[in-house]
């Protein structure tokens, strides 16, 4: 099989982000712990065969569960700008409804390549959750990755930690909502311990009510300086209109707690 270029592969943001997605060959919807594997061996098979680019990738589509083939599919709008009204099969031998993958397991994405060339130089990346309970109207992490899913602390975060540090001093937890991983209080204890003294921790942005001194602790004696907490505007009038269910107050709390704990500037 010679496609005679590159085959052009995204993941199923895409939709959300542009009407062009027949600009792709193969757009693979939901979590790719799986499904990226299921299609790169299918890809192999299928190069292999003297078929055409369209019976290639019509055959992915039948096959691979969560390949959607944008050329396959005819896309009606309500108006020239306005939202989709239809989306059809051209052929019968691929699905009517392409379905998302959803990944459960006990254990989500850690890092692979440590490497000093990259914008998070040296670090290793453990993901603590995946997807958001609070479903903010914007958020395009709550909707994209539902269900939201943590993974476990005993089996899945600590040893993916341990793994990272074999090789750096510097970890990174990472999530839409770090700190409503249900074990979260769990973890800051197990991360203050004397073991972990001499690594540095990171969090992605953290939920501003779910902000503790003990966490603030936790991050400045792992030579964080500074937390990053999602208000997304100054008017609460506005946060109610995108779902951001914060008060002033609790704002006020976190950044008060955060300076109390060691954590400053607060963003």
């Amino acid at each position: 099989l010679d496609l005679g270029l590159p085959l052009k592969l995204w993941d199923e943001n895409i939709l959300l982000k542009t009407r062009q997605a027949d600009f792709f060959d193969v757009i693979l919807v939901g979590d790719g712990e799986e499904l990226l594997e299921e299609f790169i061996s299918e890809w192999q098979k299928l190069k292999s065969l003297d078929i055409s680019r369209t019976e290639a990738l019509t055959r992915l589509a039948a096959t691979v569960e969560g390949a959607y083939v944008p050329e396959l599919y005819e896309v009606e709008y309500e108006c020239a700008d306005g939202p989709v009204k239809s989306v059809k099969p051209v052929s019968s031998e691929v699905p009517a409804v392409v379905k998302k993958r959803t990944f459960r397991s006990r254990t989500l994405a850690a890092s692979t390549v440590i490497t000093p060339i990259s914008a998070w130089e040296n670090i290793h990346m453990v993901e603590a959750v995946r997807s958001c309970p609070e479903m903010c109207r914007f958020c395009l992490a709550s909707y994209s990755t539902l269900p939201f899913r943590s993974a476990s602390i005993e089996e899945g975060l600590i040893p993916a930690i341990d793994r990272g540090l074999e090789h750096t001093r510097r970890i990174g937890i990472l999530g839409a909502s770090v700190t409503q991983h249900p074990q979260f209080d769990e973890l800051v204890d197990k991360l203050s311990d004397q073991k972990y003294d001499d690594v540095r921790i990171s969090l992605s942005s953290v939920r501003t009510n779910s902000v503790t001194e003990k966490l603030a602790r936790m991050l400045s004696t792992h030579d964080s300086r500074s937390i990053t907490v999602a208000v997304e505007s100054g008017s609460e009038r506005l946060r109610n209109v995108i779902n951001k269910k914060l008060e002033n107050d609790q704002i006020v709390e976190a950044a008060r707690v955060a300076q109390i704990g060691g954590l400053f500037p607060i963003r």
